[in-house]
């Protein structure tokens, strides 16, 4: 099965990377199955990210089942599914099931410790990474509006994902973290934070849960 480019980076991975992957609940656990993947960039040779074996593991997906191609490569049948979703493009309505799936699988487990309100803190990131300069303002601001604040560079993956399906209520500023909302549920609310040089960003990739 082929999957397209393989994208280390979290958010380009949850929207691009499985966009082939719609249809993984009749290919997973097929012992003769292989799914293809093509380096993207810097990725190539360093093999897949944990929290992304995680992720696959989820889809019933073993980490060996996962190969790599960089060359002229011959197999006995190939399996191409379309693309649900191309950045800044389209994304297909159908692709939500294949996060609700990976969210069903962490579902219950002690969901009752989870905040119905988070803000998505991007306070750890480089200067230059696409932050709020006055995010220790936000953050205060946030908390006194009764958010949680959270950090999805120093949580587990699973974690997150729990996180995001729980919350009631999530705000954040454009990129990586908020594209955790992907696993929200359908009576959930994003808030998006933006600015230059993306005051009016692409929104459809948000939209998928609904």
């Amino acid at each position: 099965v082929y999957l397209g480019w393989y994208v280390s980076h979290h958010g380009h991975f949850l929207i691009e990377s499985l966009s082939r992957l719609w249809c993984a609940e009749k290919l997973a656990d097929h012992p003769d199955v292989k799914f293809l993947f093509h380096f993207a960039g810097h990725n190539r040779g360093k093999g897949l990210h944990p929290d992304h074996v995680k992720i696959l593991s989820l889809l019933s997906i073993p980490e060996h089942s996962v190969e790599f191609i960089d060359d002229w490569t011959t197999v006995d049948v190939l399996l191409m599914p379309t693309q649900a979703q191309s950045l800044n493009h389209y994304t297909h309505p159908d692709f939500a099931s294949l996060y609700q799936h990976i969210s069903g699988k962490v579902a219950g487990l002690s969901d009752n410790d989870l905040p119905e309100k988070i803000y998505i803190s991007r306070q750890n990131l480089n200067f230059f990474q696409n932050r709020p300069f006055n995010e220790v303002e936000i953050e205060g601001l946030m908390r006194d509006h009764g958010f949680e604040i959270i950090y999805p560079d120093r949580m587990d993956i699973i974690d997150q994902i729990r996180t995001f399906a729980n919350a009631r209520v999530i705000c954040g500023y454009l990129g990586s973290g908020l594209y955790n909302a992907v696993f929200c549920n359908e009576n959930s609310h994003v808030i998006l934070m933006c600015g230059e040089p993306n005051p009016r960003p692409p929104l459809h990739h948000f939209l998928i849960a609904r």
